[in-house]
């Protein structure tokens, strides 16, 4: 999938989940439970290392952080305080684009997928590319005319 005219990749909760825990131990995605739920294994992390490689920044929103931390916060093993100190790292090269609550409540968005999508899709401009997990999500922006990736869609392509 092409997307040299795209200058950042916005990515969601359970993807940066993917991401942080791939960055500690790529081996260690199939084993926390926050991201071996989403079937996630050490391939899985390679491949978006692989893609976002390919995006001049990385964005997100202070609810996708929130939602992250909280995943993190709920990680049993003693890999709990590794991933956090993963996602302040990540935190220092991520852009933070903030958007108020109140701006967002008053979305489509907001009545059908909640806070912290509506801020995605408030974000997801012409430049701007989301990758998740959420087909409901992405498919909801894709009519809305924004370019949004189903990272299980990712696995299949042949070269991503």
């Amino acid at each position: 999938m092409g997307n040299s005219h795209y200058k950042g990749l916005l990515i969601d909760t359970n993807v940066l989940l993917l991401l942080l825990v791939g960055s500690l131990d790529p081996k260690l995605t199939s084993q926390i439970k926050i991201t071996a739920n989403q079937g996630f294994d050490a391939a899985d992390f390679y491949l978006l290392r692989t893609y976002i490689g390919r995006f001049q920044k990385l964005i997100t929103t202070p609810h996708i952080l929130a939602e992250v931390s909280n995943h993190a916060d709920k990680i049993k093993s003693g890999f709990r305080q590794q991933v956090t100190q993963q996602l302040i790292a990540l935190i220092e090269v991520l852009d933070e684009r903030i958007e108020s609550a109140k701006v967002l409540s008053r979305s489509d968005a907001f009545l059908r997928f909640g806070l912290t999508d509506a801020a995605i899709g408030r974000l997801a401009t012409k430049d701007v590319c989301v990758l998740t997990v959420d087909l409901p999500l992405a498919g909801y922006l894709q009519k809305a005319g924004v370019a949004a990736i189903n990272f299980n869609h990712l696995r299949y392509l042949p070269s991503a």
